[in-house]
């Protein structure tokens, strides 16, 4: 586990977030008819948010809260596992200790050789981590009868049941080894195992609620178990190390909090440091990263660090518990109705939401001027046109393609993205932006200025006349359309961006990126593929389409660049008009009220952007480009 922990100081008060998740939580409720969950997120110090979803039973009489107890089935292992570990701390019990030395008159059925020296294998190591030979059900007091019996009648049972496998020869999930187990830590003491459960971890964390008995945990509010739309009795589970834990997600979290502290309370440690490493070393399989520790899972990286975890589920409850060290950072959630998978991907999801935001680089204050100076559009080679725009603190760059970048501010000039990646701008010796460089993983780039509202007038040449106008050109044996446009007396370039141009010599022109624009009669060369100069007949257009046998594919690139000339050139309007004659046409045009979309979003045209989406959506409900932008514009 790795000892540089990137401590997270989450702000409690982050309302969006917990929006997001309550958000993503009921979704999974309404999809998978969850009838209850509970919900808790802890760091090492305290319970960050907790909240209850849904209802105790099919009555609906209850609300669950986050102190309502529900019974966690195998995530109990790990509270055993815990338990023991502060026994051996206090030198009571060892881990490579024999059951026998504790339990003598333990026996057990086995083919594999002598009885007698399989069981002297048989150490709290071998059972805490599955490696026992154990099968997975004791025969008296298992997940498949319901006779009842005591805990005392569980394990005697266990006498007289067979090893499936030799001691210490695979890995075999078992309830039996952690009873086993948490029989013995009783014996150690001269308690119950309940008792020693009670005095070594519940007592010190703070959890006061929490039983293994089922009549106590029906006095307190107690989420039924569920399967489906059937409710499943309300039986006293008799594995109570192995799975027997009634218990709330609010101490689920106390629990959760002290193994992200590692075994401490406070600064006083109830674990060994080398014991709380062992538990999450994968046992006997040393230099697997993924696999069983003692009471403990490491099943996934999240966020580039091991997450380590334990849930349950039977008798109508699906339950998890996962943390990651490194990001300080658990959560909790418990639900009443066995019929779903919900848990891990809402524990999941919770971890990579709050680890992405409460994560981020630091943003340090600057001047607002000095960040407002580097407004405008940006262009480079195989990049969408970027817009950089301030916003509050802060600047964001509006690719017209996709989703915005928010940059975190080092100083007046240098930058880094959430994901850590490097913007640093060039300025010229007025102090006004040159470019930027991108440190983008697959195409770093410099991306330089092109135009801004604080732009000079320029000085409009008479012979750019004769040029103004929209040009045709063909790709791949498909027609696509460029223009050229004057804007605040400077000439602009239209092809899939808005391009200002810079004269050099006689007919020869350069966009920001490098591409050459050489002026000549009726015509354009464009990044050296030329243009003819055409008189735009959009009815005409129509028409080729209505008659043409593959509509969309063959002039999908057409109408999509004499929307954006239409835009740039007359309006928002008449480009939304185009779109709406070829939509009646054909509706797999649809997408260029997505492409116009996300345009006019970056550009900072709110009411334009969500006008498209907005009509979008009337043709297709179901578009989740449509829905997700539709959202960022309610939120921006």
């Amino acid at each position: 586990m790795n000892e540089m922990k990137k401590k997270v100081n989450i702000i409690k008060s982050n309302n969006e977030l917990e929006k997001e998740i309550t958000a993503f939580i009921e979704k999974e409720i309404d999809t998978n008819n969850i009838l209850g969950l509970s919900f808790a997120l802890v760091n090492d110090e305290e319970i960050i948010w907790s909240k209850g979803f849904g209802y105790t039973d099919l009555e609906k009489k209850e609300e669950v809260t986050a102190d309502t107890l529900f019974s966690t089935q195998s995530m109990g292992k790990c509270f055993t596992a815990t338990t023991f570990l502060i026994l051996a701390t206090r030198g009571i019990i060892n881990l490579d200790d024999p059951i026998r030395k504790y339990y003598p008159d333990f026996s057990i059925n086995t083919k594999f050789g002598n009885p007698e020296e399989e069981i002297r294998k048989l150490t709290f190591r071998r059972m805490l981590s599955h490696w026992a030979g154990f099968t997975h059900e004791a025969p008296l007091g298992n997940n498949f009868d319901d006779t009842p019996c005591s805990f005392e009648e569980h394990i005697e049972s266990i006498n007289k049941s067979w090893l499936k496998n030799p001691v210490g020869s695979e890995h075999s999930y078992s309830n039996i080894g952690v009873d086993l187990t948490g029989y013995a830590m009783g014996l150690t003491v001269n308690k119950s195992f309940e008792e020693v459960i009670k005095d070594e971890l519940f007592t010190p964390l703070g959890i006061n609620n929490a039983t293994y008995n089922i009549k106590k945990a029906l006095q307190s509010s107690f989420a039924h178990g569920h399967s489906g739309l059937y409710s499943t009795p309300d039986e006293q589970v008799p594995m109570l190390p192995a799975g027997g834990l009634y218990i709330s997600a609010k101490e689920v979290a106390l629990f959760v909090s002290f193994h992200l502290n590692k075994g401490k309370i406070g600064n006083k440690e109830f674990i060994k440091p080398e014991l709380f490493a062992d538990m999450y070393k994968i046992q006997y399989k040393e230099t697997k990263e993924y696999g069983y520790g003692l009471g403990i899972y490491s099943l996934e990286h999240i966020k580039d660090s091991q997450a380590f975890e334990h849930g349950g589920g039977g008798y109508g409850y699906q339950t998890i518990m996962k943390w990651v060290p490194d990001y300080n950072i658990g959560v909790v959630v418990l639900t009443n109705d066995m019929n779903h998978s919900s848990v891990g991907k809402i524990a999941k999801k919770t971890l990579e939401l709050y680890i992405e935001q409460n994560n981020l680089p630091h943003n340090k204050l600057i001047e607002a001027k000095l960040l407002q100076r580097l407004e405008g559009t940006y262009k480079t080679y195989r990049m969408p046109l970027f817009n950089v725009v301030f916003k509050k603190d802060r600047l964001i760059i509006y690719p017209t393609t996709y989703s915005e970048i928010e940059l975190f501010t080092q100083d007046a000039i240098n930058f880094v993205t959430k994901g850590g990646e490097s913007i640093s701008f060039e300025l010229d010796m007025k102090g006004n932006p040159k470019s930027f460089y991108y440190d983008h993983p697959l195409f770093p780039s410099q991306v330089k200025y092109n135009d801004s509202e604080r732009d000079e007038q320029g000085y409009k040449k008479e012979e750019w006349k004769e040029s103004i106008g929209i040009y045709i050109q063909k790709s791949y044996g498909r027609e696509y359309y460029v223009a050229l446009t004057i804007i605040n007396d400077h000439l602009y370039l239209i092809n899939n961006d808005c391009l200002k141009l810079h004269h050099y010599k006689d007919n020869i022109y350069f966009t920001v990126d490098g591409e050459v624009v050489i002026l000549e009669k009726n015509r354009i060369i464009n990044r050296n593929i030329p243009t003819r100069k055409v008189e735009l007949n959009l009815d005409m257009i129509v028409e080729k389409i209505k008659l043409a046998e593959v509509k969309h594919d063959k002039y999908r690139g057409a109408i999509s660049s004499i929307v954006n000339i239409l835009y740039v050139t007359e309006s928002f309007e008449t480009a939304l008009g185009l779109i709406s004659k070829v939509v009646e046409i054909d509706k797999e045009f649809k997408e260029i009220y997505s492409i116009l979309g996300r345009r006019t979003y970056a550009l900072g045209k709110l009411e334009e952007s969500s006008i498209c989406f907005e009509t979008l959506l009337k043709i297709d409900k179901e578009n989740e480009i449509a829905k997700k932008m539709m959202e960022k514009i309610k939120s921006r």
